[in-house]
């Protein structure tokens, strides 16, 4: 993924990757009036001993369970209906997590392109709640800092991003509140964690290109 928004990225927009089967791309126009700000709680991530393989293994096992190849071949619905087929609560758990996590990324791409940041900034929160809860691969610090991004007015929405156990959260912010925003998040987690976080405000670019000499 990392490589196909630095290769395929356009200014003001996101980009919807199908990851199976095709790898099919669509451009996502991002509305005017916020800005998508990183957060780097500056906790080292971890991978190791984190039980990462644990996650892979329970999603494959899940598929198995339900008849399928791959998670991705079932909708949200389907999956549901058949959830007796697993055996397991914490394999549940986390094949929910994938499924669900399918199921808002589709949504927040119809949001986004029907303008509507609110219900997209909804989505991205319930992935937090689902990564933390289902999937298990936060952390107190990844916590923190969702936690403080959430709690200002001018956040429409905030998650953990990448593999988790550390590492950085993503926030939807309004832009008139934008410069309040950087210092209270940034204020907020330093009280709760004592270490100093990293804030940038981004907007979307162009992805990588070649200009001739």
């Amino acid at each position: 993924m990392d490589q196909m928004i630095s290769a395929l990225g356009q200014p003001g927009h996101a980009l919807l990757i199908d990851c199976h089967p095709t790898l099919e791309t669509r451009l996502v126009p991002l509305p005017q009036g916020i800005t998508v700000v990183i957060m780097d709680t500056t906790k080292r991530r971890e991978l190791k001993g984190s039980n990462y393989n644990e996650r892979r293994e329970s999603c494959e096992l899940a598929a198995k369970q339900l008849g399928v190849k791959l998670l991705c071949d079932l909708n949200l619905t389907d999956f549901m209906a058949q959830r007796g087929s697993i055996k397991s609560g914490m394999v549940f758990k986390r094949a929910l997590h994938v499924i669900g996590e399918n199921d808002r990324t589709l949504k927040a791409a119809q949001a986004l392109t029907a303008g509507d940041t609110v219900i997209c900034g909804h989505l991205m929160s319930q992935s937090h709640t689902s990564l933390r809860d289902d999937f298990e691969v936060s952390c107190p610090e990844l916590d923190a800092m969702v936690q403080a991004a959430q709690s200002h007015a001018a956040c429409l929405g905030a998650r953990m991003t990448g593999a988790g156990f550390g590492g950085c959260a993503v926030a939807l912010v309004a832009n008139d509140g934008l410069r309040d925003f950087m210092q209270t998040v940034s204020n907020k987690y330093y009280q709760v964690t004592r270490l100093e976080p990293n804030l940038y405000a981004c907007q979307a670019s162009a992805g990588v290109t070649v200009e001739a000499l």
